[in-house]
């Protein structure tokens, strides 16, 4: 993470590893801006320690239609874990609520993250595999793209640790989407200015792509069922001839079609909804 003239990095640290002389302590050598936290990257805690520590005491806060920030900026180079992209949903997340690192304005991300995470966080309907929440939930929030071709970090071996041993990357990693040995590529993440997703809206647009997506294949109108009981009613919500074409949602689509303007349209019937699932 990067800002003004300071620069601060999240070590993460076995258990095995002797605490009392740090891989990281070379990094503090390097460099005397280098502010070096050893705490878990994983864990929110970690974020919110950063910031009652003092550490980020010189970062202004902007608000938010004054542009991308210009003093701040999250870098990390992801593994491929069920914890990284975890780690990756929370941020997304944030955004809409101004949360955490958002507090400060629109931070702009950038991650070396694995191919099966980038296809999830990138996915259009079309991929029928890889559509899922987190694809929503990005198309939504911010603007992705990819700074660095894909070849630009291919073969694995000659740019990543660690490396595969020979039969894992001629087996398992032909079987296990976060194997040791499986391609990474490289994303910028910026928020958007306008947020689709209003505040405090977050956890009813997680609840209703949670369960939706089970049926990605179906269109709406014969998957709304799964929502709730009597949530059919909504089809007559989203679909009424008085309301402006713009404010109407074709429940024909299937869920994996839906794009994040379909989302807000069926949250704000749901959320108007008195007999919503609390």
């Amino acid at each position: 993470m990067a800002q003004g003239m300071h620069y601060y990095y999240l070590g993460v640290l076995r258990a095995s590893e002797n605490r009392s002389a740090p891989r990281s302590q070379p990094l503090k050598e390097v460099d005397p801006r280098l502010e070096i936290i050893e705490m878990n990257p994983f864990l929110w805690e970690t974020y919110t320690h950063m910031t009652e520590s003092g550490v980020m005491n010189d970062v202004k806060k902007i608000e938010w239609n004054e542009g991308v920030h210009p003093q701040l900026q999250f870098i990390s180079h992801l593994p491929s874990t069920i914890y990284s992209e975890q780690l990756l949903s929370q941020f997304l997340r944030s955004m809409p609520e101004g949360n955490w690192l958002f507090s400060y304005g629109r931070v702009p991300l950038s991650f070396i993250i694995s191919e099966h995470l980038y296809r999830r966080v990138a996915a259009t309907g079309q991929d029928q595999l890889a559509r899922c929440k987190l694809s929503i939930v990005a198309e939504a929030t911010a603007e992705c793209t990819t700074p660095l071709e894909f070849a630009a970090t291919q073969p694995y071996e000659q740019h990543f640790h660690p490396f595969p041993s020979f039969r894992s990357l001629h087996t398992e990693a032909k079987k296990d989407v976060r194997a040791i040995g499986r391609p990474f590529r490289t994303v910028n993440i910026i928020p958007f200015e306008k947020q689709i997703v209003g505040k405090g809206q977050m956890d009813a647009w997680d609840f209703c792509l949670r369960r939706l997506f089970v049926k990605k294949s179906t269109p709406l109108k014969n998957a709304i069922n799964i929502l709730a009981p009597n949530s059919r009613v909504l089809i007559g919500a989203v679909t009424d001839p008085n309301l402006p074409e713009s404010e109407r949602l074709d429940v024909s689509k299937r869920i994996r079609d839906m794009e994040p303007r379909d989302w807000a349209i069926l949250l704000k019937a749901f959320n108007d909804w008195p007999f919503k699932p609390s």
